[in-house]
């Protein structure tokens, strides 16, 4: 299977959807197309514009609170957090080897969070 062309994002509403003919993310089989929180928009649009890609998006899982979480091949560039950063959100990492190494932001009140890896 190859990898999806696209990943389509809204920042005006947080509409994302999938490439046509890719499988839908695990945990959001009856969806077709998501929305993330108004929290996170800013930071996706800066990272998208900083030129990182969109390459999963998964919903919740049996381990973790989180009700989406958007996955990009590249965090922000020089290292720090993305611009446009609410105060509800919060910085995050994980170092632990069992486990993809991520780094993110996620929002606490409307269970979301976007990751790319850590570096």
């Amino acid at each position: 299977m190859t990898a999806p062309a696209a990943f389509f994002f809204d920042a005006a509403d947080g509409t994302l959807r999938g490439p046509t003919g890719w499988p839908r993310p695990v945990g959001l089989a009856e969806v077709e197309s998501w929305r993330l929180c108004e929290h996170l928009r800013p930071a996706l649009a800066a990272l998208l514009a900083e030129g990182a890609s969109i390459v999963a998006v998964t919903g919740p899982g049996a381990w973790t609170r989180i009700d989406l979480d958007v996955t990009l091949d590249a965090g922000p560039a020089g290292g720090g957090m993305p611009a446009g950063q609410a105060a509800a959100l919060s910085a995050w990492s994980n170092t632990d080897a069992h486990y993809p190494l991520q780094s993110g932001l996620s929002c606490a009140a409307c269970r979301q969070t976007l990751s790319w890896p850590l570096v």
